[in-house]
This record gives structure tokens, C-alpha cells and sequence, in this order.
């Protein structure tokens, strides 16, 4: 019974997480937010590089802003935004980010300080992931911590360095 119960819910969740797909009518500036995104929502762009990309684990993707403000891999760092893409229970690590920064933010040295940050995290019950990786396109920056047999990471990696693909 409880097997039916938690498989009705995760089916409740995914047929609502397809009828909340945003609706936008604007056609997005290169010169909007000053990167290849435009002006696309942290959230946007996850969740185009999710579809573009093979995971294997039911994992949600939700506005992370609340969430981040406590985390230990971010710590003090500032962002303008912040979407997720995670489970919200697990024993494997799967953690996916699109972070903007505030404007005037030094990107590389934001990357290599999440990167430092990533290397020397605490992972509370889950195992370490077997694959951390920061990478950057204009003001938006993608964190992956991420166990390699549940996702594509490399195919995640270049959806987000390609938006126009």
C-alpha cells in the first residue's frame, strides 16, 4: 500500500512539475543579462538543460533561492538568482544548479570559489559524488555534484555551454 501511495505522488508531482512550464512570449536580447541566456530565469535555463539531458533518478527542478541561503557549498556567496535540480530524498548524490550572479560579480573567481567550496563540502546522507564540475557562460554559472551514473553530465554540460543548440 505505501509502495501505491508513494508512486501515486511522484506521478502527481511529475504531471505537475509538465503543467507549470512557464509561457513567454518575449524574444530574448544577446544584450540581455550580458550572457548567451539572454534573459531567460536561472529556471528556464535548467530546465532546457534537463531535457536535454539522460537522467536516471526522479529529481525536481524548483527555485532554489530559499533553499541555498543555508547551504554548505555556497556559504556567503551572493547571487541574483538560483534554480535547482535535485531529489528531495535520496542515499545518491544528485545536485544540479544554475546560478546568475549579481552584476559587477568577478565570474571566474566565483567559479573557483564554488569549485573550492564543492571540494571541501560535507556530504550529509548521501554518498560523495563521483563527479563535481563549475562551469560558466556569461553571468550564469552551472554546479554539478552529481553521482555519473544518473545523468549524462557531459551531455548536461554542453547544453548549457550551447543555449542556442
Amino acid at each position: 500500500m505505501k509502495k501505491l501511495i508513494t508512486l501515486m505522488l511522484c506521478l502527481v508531482m511529475v504531471l505537475s512539475l509538465a503543467a507549470c512550464k512557464p509561457s513567454s512570449n518575449e524574444t530574448p536580447s544577446e544584450s540581455d543579462s550580458g550572457s548567451s541566456w539572454g534573459n531567460k530565469t536561472a529556471l528556464e535555463i535548467l530546465q532546457t538543460i534537463a531535457q536535454k539531458a539522460d537522467t536516471q533518478i526522479m529529481a525536481e527542478i524548483t527555485d532554489g533561492t530559499e533553499y541555498y541561503q543555508n547551504a554548505l557549498t555556497l556559504g556567503e556567496l551572493e547571487f541574483k538568482e538560483i534554480a535547482i535540480y535535485m531529489p528531495m530524498i535520496s542515499s545518491q548524490r544528485f545536485e544540479v544548479a544554475v546560478i546568475r550572479v549579481k552584476d559587477g560579480t568577478n565570474v571566474a573567481n566565483y567559479v573557483a570559489d564554488l569549485e573550492n567550496r564543492a571540494a571541501k563540502a560535507q556530504w550529509v546522507c548521501a554518498a560523495p559524488p563521483d563527479f563535481v564540475k563549475v562551469v560558466a557562460v556569461g553571468d550564469c554559472v552551472l554546479y554539478m555534484a552529481i553521482n555519473s551514473e544518473f545523468a549524462n553530465e557531459q551531455a548536461m554540460i554542453e547544453a548549457f555551454q550551447n543555449p542556442t543548440t
